[in-house]
């Protein structure tokens, strides 16, 4: 089975760290994936819990938002 193709157009230069599109650019997540992700990183994020991670979780929802925003 040939590889899937990589996106030409990167816009963060980010990749998924975990799901089942893990070291995928987000540009080449699927749409379910990527609302899953922001679903995930949306509740580690108000978790008290997960402080540690709180500041790159923020950075790659960020990322992962102005990727919804450019799908349209």
């Amino acid at each position: 089975k040939p590889a899937a193709p990589r996106p030409t157009r990167t816009t963060s230069g980010l990749v998924a760290p975990f799901g089942r599109q893990k070291g995928e650019p987000l540009e080449a997540l699927t749409a379910e994936n990527l609302r899953w992700l922001c679903g995930v990183l949306r509740e580690s994020i108000d978790d008290p819990e997960r402080a540690r991670w709180r500041a790159q979780n923020a950075t790659l929802l960020d990322a992962l938002e102005r990727e919804v925003v450019l799908r349209g």
